[in-house]
């Protein structure tokens, strides 16, 4: 009877390891898959900016800054509050008073100008 407790216990904590072990894992795959997926977009963003700012193209480089940096105060927005996130958005917001600009797209200036209209500045 206590070798039937024992192997059953034993059993019990086998499983609860390899599935631990397999959780940890399929997490990792993922994790790592997501971190190469944004390192990708990032330098796929950069070499938009670099491209034109090689060929003396300072507008388009800033244009498509400009466009980069308003899609990140719309991921921020999105992201819970913190100290960093507050931060952040507050330097955009100090930058776009000295800096104003416009995309072009009457929907994506007012999502962001909207956005911007709630942050303190820095």
């Amino acid at each position: 009877m206590k070798r039937i407790f024992i192997s059953t216990v034993l059993a019990f904590v086998a499983g609860i390891l390899v599935t631990g072990g397999i959780l940890i894992f399929c997490m990792r795959l993922i994790f790592d898959r997501q971190e190469s997926v944004h390192a990708a977009a990032s330098a796929s963003m950069f070499l938009a900016a670099l491209y034109p700012l090689r060929a003396g193209n300072t507008n388009a480089a800033v244009s498509r800054l400009e466009t980069m940096l308003d899609g990140q105060i719309l991921v921020l927005r999105t992201m819970p509050q913190s100290e960093i996130v507050t931060a952040t958005l507050g330097d955009v917001k100090k930058y776009r008073i000295k800096y104003p600009y416009s995309s072009g797209d009457k929907g994506f200036d007012a999502a962001t100008q909207k956005i911007m209209s709630g942050v303190e500045e820095k």
